[in-house]
């Protein structure tokens, strides 16, 4: 299974890595990017992102050559903006 999404709402790790949790696999490996506190010695509270039109093929298409070099069993790949 490989799946991409680009939402405005939440992610779920959790829910990810239960999608594509496989008993023929060793591992779900998840990453989640954080905002740091501050930038240059200057406090961040938020980003904001905005996204290329074509960010969901961009990221479909990433996801789908990152399964075709690798064994893998499951893949889910999400990016969230705003």
């Amino acid at each position: 299974m490989i799946t991409s999404k680009v939402t405005d709402h939440h992610i779920s790790s959790a829910q990810l890595a239960e999608e594509v949790s496989n008993l023929e696999a060793g591992a779900v490996v998840t990453f989640s990017g954080e905002v740091r506190n501050h930038d240059n010695n200057r406090e961040v509270s938020r980003l904001t992102y905005e996204i290329h039109p074509t960010a969901h093929i961009v990221i479909q298409n990433i996801a789908e050559e990152v399964a075709s070099r690798h064994e893998i069993t499951g893949l889910a790949v999400n990016h969230r903006f705003g």
